[in-house]
């Protein structure tokens, strides 16, 4: 994904530390890595978009499937 997420110059890669992921399928992760938006986070009418398949607990805003959004 570098080649054509990085090259377009909209995304940017990172890691981010101090986490706890939960998986059924491993070990607890304390870390992950990403591709971030260069233009901020998904969003409809000026609120963020949670994706509806990931579980998370205390979100504040709505959640879309990948066909709503």
């Amino acid at each position: 994904m570098h080649q054509t997420e990085l090259a377009s110059n909209n995304y940017c890669f990172g890691r981010i530390n101090s986490v706890e992921i939960f998986s059924d399928m491993g070990p607890i992760l304390d870390h992950f890595y990403t591709y971030q938006s260069r233009f901020g986070a998904l969003s409809y009418e000026g609120k963020p978009i949670y994706i509806a398949g990931m579980t998370a607990k205390g979100r504040s805003w709505s959640a879309m499937s990948q066909e709503q959004i």
